[in-house]
This record gives structure tokens, C-alpha cells and sequence, in this order.
């Protein structure tokens, strides 16, 4: 398994985001674009510094471009003018240097909603390339799954260092059928469940991990808490 943690230019709360990582096992870390300032200030070293480069602190950048300069790193620059997003281009990257597992901080929160919804939409890109993906952030852990092709079956371990209390479904696709879950407050067996519907968020994980089987159709699972 190679396993990348993407920083990128979102809010985080970097108390959280540090020791969050420290729990993770990770091969390379890639900072993109703000997320500069955040890696400097959790005292990470990044492996790839990628973006555009038009939100990092001119300090902070300045002290990157030479470890950069001295080989210690490697920098990837992308005009402001471009088809795809910082992140988004961070991901392609991981993708092509074999990631097998990509965790994202920093996609999330922030003022432009856009950019959060953009963000969150390139799960399924990660997904499509038989990758994992997940992103994190203090409040929120979120992942894709699609069961277009073959019926899925996921299971999600309950959290006691981070309690993530809840458990929530938001569907993508038409509707989501076939879909069971067990070891939750409420669970349910083989249902059909439309889009447009709050009708799978709170749920909880009342066991060891929640049990989740999709027939067919797509969603996110978020797991959160207050």
C-alpha cells in the first residue's frame, strides 16, 4: 500500500490535523498551494509542494523553493489560469506516483462553498481509479462509494480516539438499493432510498465497525460529530 497525505488550501484546525496525522501510517506528504502555511506551521516537511502559489505566505513559500533548490523537496508550479484545481492537479499527481490510499486535509470548510463541493466531488475520481480516498477534517470524515458495477460491501470502524459519532449517507446516483446496514442505531435491510432524501443522516455506529452493503448507486458516507 502507498499511502499520500494531501494538505491543501482549505480551513483546518491544525491542532487537530497534526495529531491526526501522527495516527496515520503515510509514505510521502504532498502541500498544496495555502496548505504550505499549514504544513509550516505543524512542522511537516512536505515531500511535494505543488499549486499556484497565489495564497502561501511569501515567507513560508520562499523557504520551500530552496529546500526545493537543494533537492530536498519537489516543486510543481501551475499558472492561476488552469482547468483543474490545485488539489485537484495534487491528486492526479498522487494517483500517477501510485497511490493506492490518499487522505485529504484542507478540502473542506474555508468561505467558498464551491471550492468545498469541488473538492468533495474529486472522491469520486480517487474512487474511479480503484483508489482509496478519504477527507478529514475536525469535525467531518468523508468517503465515496459507487456500486454502479458490482455490489459493495464496506465496513467503518468506530472511532473512540476522534468520535465520529455520527454516521450519514447522502446519495448521488437516482437512488441507492440493495442497501443494509447492521451494527447502527438504526439499521435497515435491502431498501431503496431515492436521492433528494435526508432519510440516511445520524445514523450512529453502536458497535465495533458499522456494516454497510450497497446493491447499486452511489453516495457519500460521512462519518461526524458536533
Amino acid at each position: 500500500m502507498k499511502h499520500i497525505v494531501i494538505i491543501t488550501g482549505g480551513s483546518i484546525d491544525t491542532d487537530y490535523a497534526k495529531e491526526y496525522i501522527k495516527t496515520l501510517s503515510y509514505d510521502k506528504v504532498f502541500a498544496v498551494d495555502k496548505g504550505l502555511n499549514y504544513a509550516k506551521e505543524m512542522g511537516i516537511v512536505p515531500d511535494v509542494i505543488m499549486g499556484d502559489f497565489d495564497s502561501v505566505d511569501n515567507t513560508v513559500l520562499d523557504e520551500y523553493k530552496k529546500l526545493a533548490t537543494d533537492n530536498k523537496l519537489i516543486m510543481e508550479s501551475f499558472p492561476v489560469m488552469k482547468d483543474a484545481t490545485d488539489t485537484e492537479l495534487a491528486i492526479d499527481k498522487a494517483i500517477e506516483t501510485g497511490a493506492t490510499h490518499i487522505t485529504i486535509l484542507g478540502a473542506t470548510g474555508g468561505a467558498r462553498i464551491d471550492h468545498m463541493l469541488g473538492n468533495i466531488s474529486l472522491l469520486k475520481k480517487i474512487f474511479d481509479k480503484n483508489v482509496k480516498g478519504v477527507m478529514v477534517d475536525s469535525h467531518n470524515r468523508i468517503r465515496y462509494v459507487c456500486a454502479d458495477v458490482s455490489p459493495v460491501d464496506v465496513s467503518i470502524e468506530k472511532d473512540s480516539a476522534y468520535d465520529y459519532r455520527y454516521l450519514s449517507f447522502i446519495v448521488l446516483s437516482k437512488e441507492l438499493s440493495g442497501l443494509t446496514l447492521s451494527k447502527v442505531a438504526y439499521p435497515v435491510d435491502n431498501i431503496t432510498v431515492p436521492c433528494g432524501t435526508s432519510y440516511l443522516v445520524s445514523n450512529e455506529i453502536n458497535d465495533k465497525a458499522a456494516r454497510i452493503h450497497i446493491g447499486k448507486g452511489a453516495a457519500l458516507i460521512i462519518e461526524s460529530k458536533e
